[in-house]
């Protein structure tokens, strides 16, 4: 009995412990830039939080965006930028970094096409891109047209993002791209190395909760591996078919742990041991 209450309240203790590493409050990257790299905003770089529609007669719309209930087609959004003195760095080169990249398909300045770093991957979606737009920037005003896409099942869209000098706003993406690297890559260790743990504790004990918890952990780490280091060559439709069923498939088990944790399904299993005692003992 011991022993199960120690486990019981060690795999608590682990289910805290990932709510707290995965709970984290809201902030905007923008502005994480703005206080880092972007000291001097309107000199070194430019915030984009607005664009209009192309395909919906110029409409003007507030970033972030997003189409959803329609069909999944490319989406195009237009905006323009100022290019200042200031802004120009030694090599004079612009570039953007867009915190949530969504599946970046075609950019254009001025009408003329952005060469892409590679063709665009599902696992890629909503993670930091840095695009270098223009080569020797003169001071002006300039276009620019993006065309993203989605996942299938999932809405296309567009948030805020940073246009400057190429080197800033590279930096700039590297190091959030790390951030969410680093904290991906730590969610998934900790989780696997207590699904493991709890499913080593379920083989000794045939503890419940040990095993269940031990599923739920699991299947969370197939998640953040889907959408983190899944290979760039996988179909679109299997990738999006897989994240949708992965996001769920830690429910069941879930449930199961919280139901043995709790008591109810072994009080259950006493009910009905009980029931069939006092039914042998009438006959």
């Amino acid at each position: 009995m011991a022993h199960r209450t120690t486990s019981r309240l060690l795999l608590l203790l682990g289910a805290v412990l990932v709510l707290l590493w995965w709970v984290r409050p809201p902030s905007d990257p923008a502005g994480e830039w703005q206080a880092g790299l972007c000291l001097e905003p309107g000199e070194r770089c430019q915030r984009i939080e607005q664009a209009e529609l192309p395909d919906q007669d110029g409409a003007l719309v507030a970033l972030p965006h997003a189409r959803h209930g329609s069909p999944p087609e490319p989406l195009r959004y237009r905006m323009h930028f100022e290019v200042t003195g200031r802004m120009v760095g030694p090599g004079g080169e612009i570039g953007l970094c867009l915190p949530r990249s969504a599946l970046v398909e075609r950019v254009e300045v001025d009408g003329r096409a952005v060469a892409l770093p590679a063709p665009p991957s599902p696992r890629g979606f909503l993670r930091p891109l840095h695009l270098r737009l223009l080569h020797a920037a003169a001071p002006g005003r300039y276009e620019l047209l993006l065309q993203v896409g989605a996942p299938p099942g999932l809405a296309p869209g567009l948030g805020t993002f940073w246009v400057g000098d190429d080197d800033a706003m590279a930096a700039a993406c590297a190091e959030l791209a790390g951030t969410v690297r680093d904290r991906t890559y730590g969610l998934t260790w900790v989780m696997a190395a207590m699904g493991m743990a709890s499913l080593l504790l379920w083989a000794r004990l045939r503890d419940g909760p040990a095993l269940w918890f031990g599923l739920t952990t699991l299947a969370w780490v197939f998640h953040l591996w889907l959408v983190s280091a899944a290979p760039r060559t996988l179909d679109p439709v299997l990738w999006s078919r897989l994240f949708f069923a992965t996001r769920v498939l830690f429910l069941a088990p879930a449930l199961l742990y919280v139901l043995a944790l709790t008591g109810v399904s072994a009080s259950r299993r006493s009910d009905r041991k009980s029931t069939r005692l006092n039914s042998s003992h009438s006959q």
